[in-house]
This record gives C-alpha cells, sequence and structure tokens, in this order.
C-alpha cells in the first residue's frame, strides 16, 4: 500500500509539473508553428498515457491484492501512450489532406483531343533532342537488343 501511495505521489508531481510547463506557452504569440505543433503533439501523447496509467490505476480496487496487480498501472500507460502516438500520426497525416484538396482541381476543358495536341506539341519540341527512329509519337516506340 505505501508503494501505491509513494506512485501516486510521484505520478501526481509528474502531472502538475507537465501541466504548468506547458502553461509558459500561452503567452508567446506568435512564434514558429513546428516547435508549437511539437509541444501540442508532445502534450496529446503525454497525457494520453497518464490517461492510461489513470485508468490502469482505477483498476487496483476491484482486486484482492493491489500490490499484486501494479502492472495495471504500467499496461494502461502504456496503451495510452501507443493511442496517443497513433492519434497524433493519424493528425500529422491529415494535415496536408486539405492543401491537395485546394491545389487539385481537375480541368474540365482538357479532353482527349486538347491532351493528344499537348503531347504532340511537347513531343515535337523535344524530338531535335532525340535519335531519328525515336521521332514519332507511337504508342509502343520500343527497342530490345540482346
Amino acid at each position: 500500500m505505501k508503494r501505491l501511495m509513494h506512485l501516486a505521489r510521484r505520478m501526481i508531481i509528474l502531472v502538475l509539473s507537465l501541466v504548468l510547463m506547458l502553461n509558459a506557452y500561452a503567452q508567446d504569440s506568435g512564434g514558429n508553428d513546428l516547435i508549437k505543433d511539437t509541444v501540442t503533439d508532445l502534450s496529446i501523447v503525454v497525457a494520453a498515457g497518464v490517461t492510461g496509467a489513470l485508468l490502469g490505476l482505477s483498476t487496483l480496487p476491484f482486486v484482492e491484492e493491489p500490490q499484486d496487480h501494479l502492472n495495471n498501472i504500467l499496461i494502461g500507460g502504456s496503451i495510452g501512450i501507443i493511442l496517443g502516438v497513433g492519434f497524433v500520426a493519424y493528425t500529422q497525416a491529415m494535415k496536408g489532406r486539405s492543401t491537395f484538396q485546394t491545389v487539385y482541381e481537375p480541368s474540365v476543358k482538357f479532353d482527349t483531343l486538347e491532351r493528344y495536341s499537348w503531347h504532340r506539341v511537347n513531343h515535337l519540341q523535344a524530338a531535335k533532342y532525340l535519335s531519328p527512329g525515336d521521332r514519332d509519337i507511337s504508342a509502343l516506340n520500343y527497342l530490345f537488343t540482346f
């Protein structure tokens, strides 16, 4: 029981120090977005880990010998960290999605005939750099030598 109280006391100190440390960034106006994103991502992972550890800690009153089940705290914290890292990875992966959606706008006017003429013009411009046998615009223009 003493060990459990000592562990709970350390966890409370850790959570309070993290909360007080992260409030120092509230005064920062502007700043570097990379640092802000990193601190946000790190705080999400830490909060998920602490939440998992607290959930693991909450299982101890329901067992007969709590000191035999202290691994529940570590398992809960580990699962919380894994879920936090997964959430951060997902949000980072989805950040660029809106950029790609705004940049990529398929053109309705670029039909087959216009595409063919565009390729034909570009091929004719590049033909001066090609060998004489490669200057036609056939779809299959392969040369195999063994």
